[in-house]
């Protein structure tokens, strides 16, 4: 059980880190395509 819950830590961090990545790059491309003319 304890190491079922490591595991998912383990795994946890990663796609938070994909998650907020993915919405830096939304944010981005949503700001230079209003650049864009």
């Amino acid at each position: 059980m304890m190491n079922q819950i490591a595991h998912h830590k383990l795994f946890d961090l990663p796609f938070q880190g994909a998650v907020s990545a993915a919405r830096l790059t939304d944010l981005l491309f949503s700001l230079l395509l209003r650049l864009l003319p």
